[in-house]
């Protein structure tokens, strides 16, 4: 009877020791796969949100680097001798125009016409290209196109002025033409050499190449790329009956705005941003296709182009968005749950492996969290430290002087003639020139040395470890050296100067703000008795 007793005893401490210990493991894993799938949704999410505006980023600038070429193409056909020549009397040069556009027509496989029409709204010259082959159209099948807004709009233009039209169908005698042909008219009137106006050249570019083009960058994302007008319609939509409203009555109500009312009036109200709301997460950007080519793209429009193109009023921007669909997000966390639950059944097993798991998890938050914080101090264009970790670093440059009783330089240095970069070859071009100089700074200074971009075209050098004023001007010697040879940017050599001015602790200052200012100065000096020195 006691061995019995004795027997229940010690079954039930033994239930209750593996009752806790069970309890405490189970809690511990419990904690840990709750730990867990927080932290991988979250660093997902934080993920998607990069992934999305870079993907975002990416489509935007392609979109208006294929539309550049057009404008180049219309003013080159503008220029044409044949076309002078016809002006001035010669009615056979009206066939040397056609045969033209009927060469630039194969050659470029990407205007779907090519037209000159008169001031009464009459074809002269129309080529066709239908499958790769281009054709000129008989002239008992010209057509006169007067009643046409684009013709209509463009005859009120100057010389140097570009139409371009709303992103829409082609149409044929009224109705929209199938197979259906997304275009954008190019349109410029021509001028004989009286400078009276004779008529308008018309380039159609077949969009859909460039609807595809966009859709294929959109494929690599994770969200749904669409291409809207300005009043919601889609011109690129995941699905294809919704395109095109605005030129189908039966597709009149088919927007974005009817789909997300709400998404829609904020991405109105911003020109770029990214959102979360119960319909899913929204990344956006405006673009503003028909004001933000630079000269680069048509040197021979002019030194400003935004004075010569002409949007139509109906087509001032378009938004381009990726959605992710609320569902489509949480499909990540869904099957991450079912997986840790599955996992679950192996205590043991998911106490060892759920340590790992969380590791990489946060590992990877901490790597977002490190991204930020090198974009937080670091300029992104050249990879030099930006005017915040600059002056950290001068500070603390600033009180080992003061400590140990010993000087430093500070050089101010500002690129020559940079705007002219800027005007002459694009600000993309100007990008890529503060890149390389930027790079020259890193390899002409020593490693103690400090180089920086306050911002624009200034950098920065401290020079910790200096011998006096001499040896501020022996670098400086060799800066002007080193930034002096012949830059490739887009096709052209430039030779690109820097100015230097120069302070030295403690004789021009004894305070951030005064070595600075001093340096600042002499380098207006420089710029002032001619660049291309150091002051």
């Amino acid at each position: 009877m006691q061995e019995s007793q004795n027997s229940q005893v010690v079954l039930r401490k033994a239930m209750w020791l593996f009752f806790i210990i069970f309890l405490s493991i189970s809690t511990l894993v419990a904690g840990l796969i709750h730990l867990f799938y927080r932290v991988q949704t979250g660093s997902h999410l934080d993920g998607l949100l990069v992934r999305e505006q870079q993907a975002i980023a990416l489509e935007s600038h392609q979109a208006l680097q294929s539309l550049g070429g057009v404008l180049t193409d219309l003013v080159y056909l503008r220029h044409q001798n044949e076309l002078q020549d016809f002006f001035e009397g010669d009615h056979q040069a009206l066939d040397e125009v056609a045969n033209e556009y009927l060469h630039f027509a194969l050659a470029k496989q990407m205007y779907d016409q090519i037209r000159l029409i008169d001031l009464e709204g009459q074809e002269l010259v129309r080529i066709n290209l239908n499958d790769g082959r281009a054709r000129r159209v008989p002239r008992h099948e010209l057509q006169n196109k007067a009643h046409r807004y684009y013709v209509k709009n463009t005859l009120t233009l100057g010389p140097e002025e570009i139409f371009v039209s709303p992103l829409d169908l082609n149409m044929e005698h009224g109705k929209v033409e199938y197979p259906l042909k997304p275009m954008l008219r190019f349109v410029t009137p021509v001028y004989d050499s009286l400078g009276k106006r004779r008529g308008i050249i018309v380039l159609n570019y077949k969009a859909q190449s460039f609807l595809n083009h966009l859709r294929n960058i959109g494929s690599n994302a994770d969200g749904d790329s669409m291409l809207l007008n300005q009043d919601g319609h889609w011109l690129l939509s995941p699905q294809r009956e919704d395109e095109w409203g605005f030129m189908f009555a039966e597709r009149k109500d088919r927007t974005f705005g009817a789909d997300f009312p709400t998404e829609w009036h904020t991405v109105l109200d911003e020109p770029t941003g990214q959102f979360l709301t119960d319909q899913g997460l929204f990344t956006y950007t405006t673009l503003f296709p028909f004001d933000q080519f630079g000269p680069e793209e048509l040197p021979a429009a002019g030194p400003d182009l935004r004075e010569v193109i002409v949007s139509n009023s109906n087509q001032g921007f378009w938004k381009l968005v990726s959605h992710i669909p609320t569902e489509r997000i949480g499909q990540y966390g869904s099957r991450l749950k079912t997986r840790l639950m599955t996992l679950g059944a192996a205590l043991l097993l998911l106490a060892a492996t759920g340590s790992a798991f969380i590791a990489l998890a946060l590992s990877r938050h901490r790597l977002y969290q490190a991204q930020l914080e090198v974009m937080a101090h670091f300029d992104l264009l050249t990879g030099l430290p930006n005017r915040a970790l600059f002056f950290d670093r001068l500070i603390q440059t600033l009180e080992q002087a003061r400590r140990y009783d010993r000087p430093f330089g500070l050089l101010y240095i500002d690129l020559d003639n940079f705007k002219d970069v800027n005007d002459t070859l694009g600000h993309d071009a100007g990008d890529q020139l503060l890149a390389i100089m930027g790079k020259r700074l890193q390899n002409v200074c020593r490693k103690a040395d400090t180089v920086g971009r306050l911002g624009g075209d200034e950098f920065v050098v401290l020079l910790s470890e200096v011998e006096g004023r001499p040896g501020c001007e022996a670098v400086a010697e060799k800066i002007l050296e080193g930034m002096k040879e012949p830059v490739r940017l887009r096709g052209a050599t430039r030779v690109i100067t820097v100015s230097i001015g120069i302070g030295l602790y403690p004789e021009d200052g004894e305070t951030a703000d005064d070595l600075l200012t001093r340096s600042d100065q002499a380098m207006y000096q420089s710029k002032m008795k001619g660049k291309n020195q150091y002051r």
